[in-house]
C-alpha cells in the first residue's frame, strides 16, 4: 500500500518542520548565553554563611535590582541576567556588609563572586 501526499502538503509540513528546527536552535542558542553571577559567602575562618542577603544592582535591571539568599552551603546563584555593570551587596545579621562594584556581565558570561564576611563591631 502506498500514501500519496498532495505537494503542497508535503511543501506545507516542511515548513512547520523547519519552523520547529528553527525555534530549538533558537531555544538552545539562548539558554548558552544567559549570563549571571554565582558565588558561595563565607565567614573569615572559611565557614559557609546560609541565610545570607545578596543582592545586585545594575542600571541593566528593569527593577533596578535583584535579590537571593544563600542555601545551606552558603550559595547563591543570580541567573539569568541583562549584560551590563554590577554592584553585588552581601548583607547578614551580626556582619559587615560587603559591596562587590564594577562586576561586568557580557553575553553568556557567569561571573563568580565570593564574598568573606567579617564579625560586625558590637556595641
Amino acid at each position: 500500500m502506498t500514501l500519496m501526499f498532495a505537494p503542497s502538503k508535503i511543501v506545507s509540513l516542511t515548513i512547520v518542520l523547519l519552523f520547529v528546527g528553527v525555534v530549538k536552535v533558537t531555544q538552545s542558542a539562548a539558554a548558552q548565553a544567559e549570563s549571571g553571577i554565582v558565588g558561595i559567602v563565607t565567614d573569615e575562618s572559611g565557614g559557609v554563611l546560609p541565610g545570607t542577603t545578596v543582592t545586585a544592582s545594575s542600571p541593566a535591571l528593569q527593577v533596578g535590582q535583584t535579590t537571593a539568599v544563600t542555601n545551606d552551603r552558603g550559595e547563591y546563584r543570580l541567573s539569568p541576567l541583562p549584560i551590563g555593570v554590577y554592584s553585588v551587596t552581601f548583607t547578614l545579621a551580626g556582619f559587615q556588609t560587603i559591596k562587590r562594584e564594577d562586576i561586568r556581565l557580557t553575553v553568556g558570561f557567569v561571573a563568580k563572586v565570593d564574598g568573606s564576611m567579617n564579625v560586625g563591631s558590637l556595641e
